[in-house]
């Protein structure tokens, strides 16, 4: 609460703090779990909301009123990614946000909670439509939004999905995490592109799609960029 009884530049949207990690017995996994992610903290930048997961918890935030009212509160069309859908907007609406590096909230994360649902993976990719349409990339401007930023990082995460689903799935959601593949792929930069899309026939070939997935982090064109000043992104 601290901060919002302090003097700041600008309205103050949301606070929000570092958190442990425990399992689904509630013992503990990782302390400070947000101290060992790339993400950055606080939110200065909308490359810093569109080109990972915000990792900026509900259940460790506090957010203001005014702000939650003024860009309408959360997306209920999403049940999964309606935390950073709604905190890029706040962010996009010129509010501003302060992060507390000590774990206040503890975070509870196992394989049946609603992180590793399909409906998570639906919600993904309605996210990833929405994000796609707001910020297209704009050549003249040298803006690159689409194919540097939001394609790579769903991609990531959609073939993550594809190669769970494709060991511990059914072919239901195997099959539903291909179409994934399929739909973030021409939304990628030209060379990444059809290296991924040469891919594609041999990840539908499922013994062979678990090898290259196992493998993905070291494939030409599916690593994250090492930087932002690599992109040709203004932020």
């Amino acid at each position: 609460m601290k901060p919002f009884t302090e003097t700041h530049p600008l309205n103050l949207g949301w606070t929000y703090s570092n958190l442990d990690r425990i399992d689904a017995d509630g013992s503990m996994l990782i302390r400070s779990f947000l101290t060992w992610l790339p993400t950055a903290h606080p939110k200065r930048s909308m490359i810093q909301c569109l080109e990972q997961d915000m990792f900026v918890v509900p259940s460790a935030s506090l957010i203001s009123r005014e702000a939650f009212q003024a860009v309408g509160g959360f997306d209920e069309s999403l049940s999964g990614y309606e935390d950073d859908d709604f905190f890029l907007r706040m962010f996009r609406a010129g509010y501003s946000n302060v992060f507390i590096d000590a774990p206040l909230s503890k975070w509870r994360i196992y394989p049946t909670s609603s992180s590793y649902s399909s409906r998570m993976a639906r919600s993904r990719r309605i996210y990833a439509e929405k994000l796609l349409r707001a910020y297209p990339d704009e050549p003249r401007e040298v803006k690159f939004y689409t194919s540097h930023v939001i394609a790579p990082r769903f991609l990531r995460q959609m073939l993550a999905e594809y190669r769970k689903a494709l060991v511990y799935g059914t072919k239901q959601e195997a099959d539903l995490a291909f179409r994934d593949l399929c739909f973030i792929v021409p939304f990628l930069r030209r060379q990444s592109r059809y290296s991924v899309a040469a891919l594609l026939p041999l990840l539908w070939l499922r013994p062979l799609a678990r090898v290259l997935l196992a493998m993905f982090g070291v494939i030409r064109g599916l690593r994250p960029a090492a930087s932002r000043r690599k992109l040709g992104v203004i932020g």
